[in-house]
């Protein structure tokens, strides 16, 4: 296991089919990722991605074991030429575009993830990133690099393994993995029901799809050929990652059992032609097929940060003429990087010698991380931008702290006072997820200016339907603090209730463009039936259920409906557009906002009983039925979805005829009974 005789420096034997299907697979990515309709599985290309490393190590590393010249070294060496160069260069290259081009939290985010990257750990960090409002996808330019971590991880600890298991289990390398593959998939079945962002981002619930490509390589070697039946099972094959890739999409519970097509695709397509070329495969390898397989690791290196940061910049959503131009630049990018950047680097003493490569790669990583620290402890270097811009930028996400914080709770935690801090008693309570937050400062306002004061609490991604559960969920917090809520308004007699969430994001199955699904399925006791329009049945019967309850106990009860959406962060595109000298408010329409929130206005109709409040009246007034985002020039929304406060404030008359008669009905008008009640 020390110095490599030179059969060890020969490549396994050229296959160009296995780069015809990593064509496919980085083809299917990019496509889903640019938005192909009918591809809405088009992720699953990394999970093809992920059998074809694992049988290509396996094959690299069983062959030199078998030979009894296997090095460690030489190993780790193959792996950093491969991965370390081009790596490096993207995210240096993408930290200089992202300072023209990104606002500060957008870069400081940025740079938080290079370094996560760089250190091989970015699965790790974007499993963390669980924050309720955490950017999404289109503002994160290397969250793809959590499958380069990934596989990372694998190339760090597999070999190792496998020289185990060659010194001490007498090469029982099938043994291994069979049981390794074995238990990572009951992991992923697992992870997938309860734990899905970890499900997704982990190597414990991915390991099996790397391992099964290293079963294929191990079997394989003792096959014979069999030209028709070969071909049959490489059709077969790609056939089942057509299937997945064609007919997945956010809504499939992913990876689990449902990676098992792609992944089973990839593995008969790679076993089927290990003793001879079939037709097929002579297909697969056709020249132009292979020659972007060849560089499909710099394709997939270079796609995301240039779908990201061309949205940023262009400041509005992408055209199909724009996605095509993106897809021909990340091609010539790519071509570039592989011709300059992989092939100088990759062959065995080519540009640095392995000693000097290791050091090189090291410093390269080391400079790269200290550049990212620079920008993180900077807060994205705000210096770069005029006051104005920090000003509109700086209305930020809602923050889920209280100015003036209640008596604390035993079982709802700490209860924010809002109103008329000089009020001697709570007159309602305002009850929601972070859109009731949003709408806070609106329901402070009216309140005071009629001397009530209430109490507020909120949980994010927790709407207050009592019964409701979410699959993806992992406990049970919601139910348990809306079930306190309920005792709660039952204990202190506060008859006023005023229910705010983002309604509409209970009824469908959400994800991002990285291919990052969120499952959303959402049941109650009377069913689990997983689909779309159970989904909307259960809103309905959630709401119902909660209602009937609040006036069974004597509360008056009010719903703040949805708010109009954007598709974008309001205060981030209104300053790139100030800048660019462009129209400030491309707001949404009045007829959009009905069709998204059909479902929830049309259930709140059928309730004539409850009270509602409607802030898109106020949002939705122009004669053209445009729904502004931007009024005098400020934002109305903190993000695409969050009232700012000054957006708060423009639909605060709208809660005053509640207020008006809770207070011309005297002070006790908001209580059901007096017994239990604290002064402030």
């Amino acid at each position: 296991m020390t110095g490599p005789p030179a059969q060890s420096n020969t490549p396994i034997a050229y296959r160009r089919d296995i780069d015809g299907l990593r064509a496919v697979a980085v083809a299917a990515v990019i496509l889903y990722h640019y938005g192909l309709p009918g591809l809405g599985g088009g992720y699953v290309g990394v999970d093809v991605f992920f059998v074809v490393s694992g049988y290509l190590m396996m094959s690299l590393i069983h062959r030199d074991l078998l030979a009894g010249d296997f090095s460690i070294a030489r190993f780790y060496e193959r792996r950093v030429r491969r991965i370390v160069p081009a790596l490096v260069v993207m995210l240096l290259a993408t930290m200089a575009c992202g300072f023209v081009v990104l606002f500060p939290r957008a870069f400081e985010t940025l740079g938080k993830t290079a370094i996560a990257a760089a250190l091989s750990a970015a699965n790790v960090a974007f499993w963390r990133r669980t924050g309720y409002f955490a950017q999404s996808a289109d503002q994160m330019p290397l969250l793809h690099t959590w499958s380069l971590s990934l596989e990372e991880q694998f190339y760090l600890c597999f070999p190792l393994l496998m020289v185990f298991t060659a010194r001490t289990l007498a090469r029982r390398y099938g043994a291994v993995l069979w049981t390794l593959a074995a238990a990572s998939f009951g992991v992923s079945l697992v992870s997938v029901a309860f734990a899905p962002q970890a499900a997704f981002y982990l190597l414990p619930s991915r390991l099996w799809e790397l391992a099964a490509g290293a079963i294929v390589a191990l079997h394989s070697r003792t096959s014979e050929p069999r030209p028709v039946r070969d071909a049959a099972l490489a059709i077969a094959g790609l056939a089942l990652i057509g299937v997945a890739a064609a007919s997945y999409s956010m809504t499939t519970r992913f990876p689990g059992v449902a990676a098992l097509l792609p992944c089973a695709g990839a593995a008969l397509v790679l076993g089927a032609g290990a003793a001879a070329s079939t037709p097929v495969h002579r297909a697969l390898g056709w020249r132009p097929l292979a020659s972007i397989g060849r560089i499909s690791y710099s394709l997939y290196l270079w796609h995301w940060p240039i779908y990201v940061l061309a949205q940023q910049a262009l400041a509005r959503p992408l055209t199909p003429a724009d996605a095509g131009a993106l897809v021909a630049l990340t091609g010539g990018v790519a071509a570039l990087s592989w011709r300059y950047v992989e092939q100088p680097f990759r062959k065995p003493g080519g540009v640095l010698p392995r000693r000097p490569l290791f050091i090189a790669s090291g410093a390269a990583i080391a400079a790269t991380v200290a550049l990212a620290l620079a920008v993180v402890f900077s807060r994205g270097l705000p210096a770069r931008f005029g006051p104005e811009t920090l000003g509109i930028l700086a209305v930020g996400p809602p923050e889920a702290n209280c100015d003036r914080a209640s008596l604390p709770n035993a079982e709802l935690g700490p209860m924010c006072a809002i109103g008329n801090p000089a009020a001697r008693r709570r007159s309602f309570v305002l009850w929601g997820d972070s859109h009731a937050k949003a709408i806070a400062p609106a329901v402070a306002d009216a309140a005071a200016r009629y001397g009530l004061a209430g109490e507020f609490s909120w949980l994010g991604d927790c709407p207050p339907l009592l019964g409701l559960q979410r699959e993806r969920w992992s406990d049970r917090s919601c139910q348990d603090r809306n079930d306190a809520m309920v005792r709660y308004l039952h204990a202190t007699g506060i008859r006023t209730v005023i229910l705010a969430a983002r309604w509409s994001s209970s009824l469908d199955v959400i994800g991002d463009g990285a291919g990052r699904p969120h499952l959303s399925w959402q049941y109650d006791e009377a069913s689990r039936e997983r689909s779309i329009d159970e989904n909307r049945r259960v809103f309905r019967r959630s709401l119902a259920r909660t209602l009937a309850i609040l006036r069974a106990a004597g509360h008056d009860v009010t719903i703040v409906g949805p708010v109009p959406e954007a598709a974008f962060s309001v205060p981030e595109m209104l300053a790139r557009r100030r800048l660019q000298g462009r129209s400030l408010d491309p707001g949404t329409t009045l007829a959009a906002f009905e069709a998204r929130n059909r479902v929830v206005l049309d259930a709140f109709q059928s309730d004539p009983d409850a009270a509602y409040v409607f802030p898109h009246r106020l949002l939705c007034t122009s004669a053209e039925a445009h729904c502004a985002t931007v009024r005098d020039g400020r934002p109305l929304y903190a993000d695409h979805s969050h009232l700012s406060r000054f957006g708060a404030e423009s639909v605060s008359a709208l809660f005053e005829p509640l207020f008006e008669s809770i207070a011309a009905a005297g002070v006790d008008a908001g209580l059901r009974s007096t017994e239990g009640q604290r002064p402030w």
